[in-house]
């Protein structure tokens, strides 16, 4: 359990610090989306882009850096499993890590794309807001969670949306922590489809913007 825990807020500040260095801001992403929206880059496609291209949103580049992170996870607990596979408990508590896991890899991509959208916005010192707001969504829910004595083991559900979800693993159902998974790629989905928009603006104004230049 402990070892979990440690070893799970180890990655997710390397994930959140991860975030913050491949994140790129407004002008990159404007560039980007010009040269997809003038057909610049038509020669390769936007998957190859979002992977190798510098200045494009930087979510599948996280995504997979998060899936290389995970690996040894899975492994562990596949190996695990074989050497205690008569042993039902363990095999049940095994799935909710492997839920557990999705669960973290969800609430990371969605930080991710929060960060992104701020740095997309307008207004100054973008960077600050998005290192800001990325601080607070991830250690002040947990902090007071904590200061009103809302505990993992009292209140475990409440803990699944939150930065911490394995802390309340061992007092949730696997169904429970499934339908948390479920409405957190809910969220996931919508915030990619307004990033998807605002990409998709931002290259089709900065296009405007150069032809009305000329």
């Amino acid at each position: 359990g402990e070892n979990y825990i440690l070893l799970a807020l180890y990655n997710f500040v390397l994930i959140l610090s991860l975030i913050a260095v491949l994140s790129p801001h407004r002008q990159d992403v404007q560039d980007w989306a010009r040269y997809r929206h003038q057909g610049v880059s038509s020669h390769k496609s936007v998957w190859q882009d979002l992977i190798v291209a510098e200045k494009s949103p930087a979510l599948v580049a996280i995504a997979i850096n998060l899936a290389i992170v995970t690996i040894p996870w899975l492994v562990w607990i596949s190996l695990t499993s074989v050497v205690n596979a008569n042993d039902g408990q363990n095999d049940i508590y095994r799935l909710k890590v492997i839920l557990a896991i999705a669960l973290s890899i969800s609430l990371m991509m969605i930080y991710a794309t929060i960060t992104q959208l701020i740095l997309l916005l307008k207004t100054p010192k973008r960077s600050f807001w998005a290192i800001g707001t990325l601080g607070t969504v991830s250690f002040l829910p947990p902090m007071i969670l904590e200061f009103i004595g809302i505990s993992s083991w009292k209140h475990p559900t409440v803990w699944l949306f939150s930065t911490f979800p394995w802390a309340a693993i061992q007092h949730s159902g696997a169904t429970t922590i499934f339908m948390a998974l479920l409405a957190e790629l809910s969220v996931l989905a919508l915030l990619n489809f307004q990033l998807t928009r605002q990409v998709r603006l931002a290259g089709e104004s900065a296009t405007k913007a150069l032809l009305a230049g000329r």
